[in-house]
């Protein structure tokens, strides 16, 4: 029995001195001497009179440690995360920045090893599939989906839309194929023939801090900016509407 005592002890410890050192080496501070302190360039004069649009639609939700979350945060504080989707009206289309979970999330979810299924279990709510269907903010106009990124949680609803276009840089595209489960993409969500790729480039056109951009409608309403790192391909989208604007990052 002591050895048993002693044992049990012994894991005790090496488990504490392990998490001790798992919260000791991700607390990273982030490091803002390499940015540049003003914008590459402005943004103005390039935004026509368009009426824009948006709103943000929680798809799912889960509560999980600050440090699963993002790099430095604590594993002792819960956060809630929202997997949202953002439905944007234009004059030329619906888009969809980011679809959250969709319809079959279920089956999808389950090609995931055990040990992500367990961290990572969310609470359903309603899929932009079926938000559309219901009240379409913009019907009759053709839809966009501009996913950020590939990841399982901004991708599920992909395939609930096969007839809208889908634009992605080909570097996310190629790395989402490649990679599967172990980065955080599912093959079932981006592998039905009826998926319309419409992989895009940016320009040189220096955007605020972003040395490349994409002026969706030329109109300078919706931009996408490069934030390649999370991914090889992610994207984030400035939206101008009601004479503000916003920026998503995924």
């Amino acid at each position: 029995m002591k050895r048993l005592g002693f044992a049990a002890l012994v894991i005790a410890i090496t488990l504490a001195m392990i998490a001790g050192a798992t919260v000791f080496l991700t607390k990273r501070p982030i490091d803002l001497a390499g940015l540049e302190s003003d914008p590459v360039l402005s943004p103005g004069g390039t935004t026509t009179d368009v009426t824009v649009s948006f709103s943000i639609l929680p798809t799912a939700t889960l509560t999980v440690a600050e440090g699963v979350m993002f790099e430095g945060g604590s594993w002792f504080a819960q956060r809630r995360m929202d997997h949202s989707a953002v439905l944007i009206c234009h004059p030329q289309g619906l888009i969809i920045f980011d679809t959250g979970l969709g319809r079959n999330i279920d089956n999808d979810f389950s090609d995931f090893p055990l040990e992500n299924r367990l961290a990572l279990s969310y609470e359903k709510l309603a899929t932009v599939a079926d938000v559309i269907a219901m009240d379409d903010p913009c019907p009759t106009r053709p839809r966009i989906i501009l996913p950020s990124h590939l990841h399982w949680d901004h991708a599920g609803g992909i395939e609930d839309f096969p007839d809208a276009e889908v634009w992605v840089r080909a570097e996310e595209l190629g790395q989402a194929r490649i990679a599967g489960t172990e980065q955080g993409f599912l093959p079932g969500q981006i592998d039905a023939p009826t998926i319309d790729w419409r992989p895009f480039t940016l320009s040189e056109q220096a955007y605020e801090h972003y040395h490349q951009s994409l002026d969706v409608f030329g109109d300078g309403s919706l931009v996408i900016v490069p934030m390649a790192g999370h991914t090889a391909g992610s994207v984030g989208l400035f939206i101008t509407a009601g004479g503000a604007r916003y920026f998503f990052t995924g």
